[in-house]
């Protein structure tokens, strides 16, 4: 019979401990917007896309070589149109570019950056 109580009480602080736990879990406060950074992102039409396939599209990188959304099979892919006259926003948005790949260390091999100049290129005289 003693053991049998014991048993009971054991459950009991078990049951009582887990409700302190669910009630302390639904207690903390959830992460809010920073307004700031939706602000931010409002302002610079930052927008996670969902994660569906791309359509097929070709781009001619710096050195003529032509690349096709293929070549870049089962990688991440980070899109951003930079224009090289911009002189206050884009560099710090280059700059956390760079800043990304190298805190993704060994992961960053699965990542591709496409970097899209937005100006037209001009043809010397």
């Amino acid at each position: 019979m003693i053991n049998m109580l014991k048993r009971i009480r054991w459950f009991l602080y078990f049951v009582v401990v887990v409700v302190i736990g669910l009630y302390a879990w639904n207690a903390i406060e959830k992460p809010k917007d920073d307004p700031t950074l939706n602000k931010f992102k409002k302002d610079l039409s930052i927008s996670q896309l969902s994660p569906k396939s791309p359509p097929a599209f070709t781009l001619t990188d710096q050195y003529g070589k032509v690349i096709s959304l293929s070549d870049f099979k089962n990688k991440k892919m980070v899109i951003q149109p930079i224009d090289p006259e911009c002189e206050d926003v884009c560099p710090l948005i280059s700059q956390e570019i760079i800043d990304a790949n190298k805190k993704l260390g060994p992961l960053s091999k699965n990542v591709v950056y496409d970097i899209d100049n937005t100006k037209q290129v001009r043809s010397c005289p």
